[in-house]
């Protein structure tokens, strides 16, 4: 059989904050359970642990490279600590990737338990070993989310939705304003 992927990307692999360390520890527990195949993408240095194959790719600019390492995933994982949106985890299953990890920050708003992968506490390694093992044992589970990762990412996140979103935040901010100024207005207000 041939060896599962996982992916691992950030800007900065070596930032603390993305729970590099985390992922080590929670990938002892796999590989003991599965043969995998780690790849690595982004600037600075990830510490492997033994017994599986890690291949680093460096910080990859090219977004056609970046898409292809994405596709090559069957799980990719976000072990941060903290994070304000998921940049890569929204390219990840923007991708068909399904996505393992903390539920941390802006996380949950693209990773939907369920539909297109798993969340566990932040800092749980043990979880996040279980989260993977569950991802990678069943095939069937992680194609059917994998079916649905680029439908939900156009649903949610395409440039409609942002601009519509932006309209509708900015004619809010205008009736606001326009009923403050009529509010305003003496030929408006009562007398008691």
């Amino acid at each position: 059989a041939e060896e599962p992927v996982l992916l691992f990307a950030a800007h900065d692999l070596g930032l603390p904050h993305k729970g590099g360390r985390y992922l080590r520890d929670a990938l002892v527990n796999v590989r003991y359970q599965r043969p995998i195949r780690l790849l690595t993408m982004g600037a600075g240095h990830f510490e492997a642990g033994s017994g599986y194959h890690h291949t680093h790719f460096g910080r990859v600019e090219s977004d056609e490279l970046q898409a292809l390492l994405y596709r090559a995933a069957d799980v990719f994982i976000i072990p941060s600590l903290e994070e304000a949106f998921g940049q890569a985890a929204l390219e990840a299953v923007a991708c068909g990737a399904v996505v393992a990890g903390f539920n941390v920050g802006g996380i949950s708003d693209i990773v939907k338990c369920g539909l297109n992968g798993l969340l566990v506490e932040r800092q749980d390694t043990q979880a996040l070993s279980e989260a993977l093992l569950k991802l990678l044992k069943d095939e069937a589970l992680r194609r059917h989310w994998q079916s649905s990762c680029e439908t939900w990412v156009g649903d949610h996140f395409s440039y409609s939705k942002n601009a519509a979103a932006y309209v509708a935040l900015y004619d809010s901010l205008l009736n606001v304003e326009l009923r403050n100024q009529d509010l305003k207005r003496p030929d408006l207000q009562t007398s008691l």
